[in-house]
């Protein structure tokens, strides 16, 4: 994965860290989700046996019921690697502390962040107003689904919704609630970056999965480190979908 080169100017706002997240966690989806968390945490206790098929049916209830979106990123990507969706979704695993962790909470203590950074806050926009989010890691839902040398992706259970995170050569990717971050290892010069807002990433980052997609850089982040490149940001949007057991 690489930037291209070439494009005429246009206005950065660099200091921009807010970016409205067309996708955020609902008030609805929030109670949908304690819910399912609720009745899988009964069914586990009235379970008498621990076969691994019982344990899953009622992770794959819990889940199913939760996701409602999925990155379209996160599609693309698997539709580049000649997989699909439907046959990784049925390999997700329960998380090490599942059904403790991921907690359930308004005001969560893992935050979306960048990778290689101390935690950072990022916030969503969402009709009742600015909140934080949750990028669960370690004690989350994810699947290794494509690992080759120091590249890899992760599919990942955030919320309501099925995401992205991925190592692609000298790129960082990660994706959540309708927005897209590549966060590059190496430095671009401003006037490039400056340029990079408002075209479609995929006239800006050549990937297989970004080719001839639409989705508009919205913004730039400089980078808090010397030794790493600038973070882009762009808005996919996200699609409904329904886990296949669930359909």
């Amino acid at each position: 994965m690489a930037v291209r080169q070439g494009a005429g100017p246009r206005e950065l706002d660099s200091g921009a860290r807010t970016y409205r997240h067309p996708d955020p966690t609902t008030v609805d989806d929030r109670g949908r989700i304690r819910n399912a968390r609720i009745e899988a945490r009964g069914r586990l206790r009235a379970t008498k046996s621990d076969e691994h098929g019982l344990i899953k049916g009622i992770f794959q209830r819990e889940i199913g019921t939760n996701v409602r979106s999925v990155s379209p990123f996160l599609l693309a990507f698997v539709a580049s690697q000649g997989g699909e969706i439907d046959g990784l979704v049925d390999r997700i695993e329960p998380g090490p502390r599942w059904p403790r962790a991921p907690a359930l909470s308004e005001r969560p203590a893992n935050l979306f962040r960048r990778a290689r950074e101390p935690y950072r806050e990022y916030v969503i926009g969402t009709p009742s107003g600015d909140r934080k989010t949750a990028r669960m890691r370690s004690f989350g839902h994810g699947l290794l689904f494509a690992s080759l040398g120091s590249d890899w992706a992760c599919l990942d259970v955030v919320d309501h919704s099925l995401e992205i995170e991925a190592r692609i050569g000298a790129v960082k990717i990660e994706t959540l609630f309708g927005v897209l971050r590549i966060e590059l290892d190496f430095g671009i010069p401003e006037a490039l970056a400056i340029a990079c807002v408002g075209r479609p990433v995929g006239d800006v980052v050549a990937h297989a999965a970004l080719c001839g997609r639409d989705w508009p850089i919205t913004g730039v982040e400089g980078s808090s480190s010397p030794i790493f490149g600038q973070t882009l940001i762009a808005e996919t949007g996200s699609m409904p979908f329904r886990m296949p057991w669930m359909r």
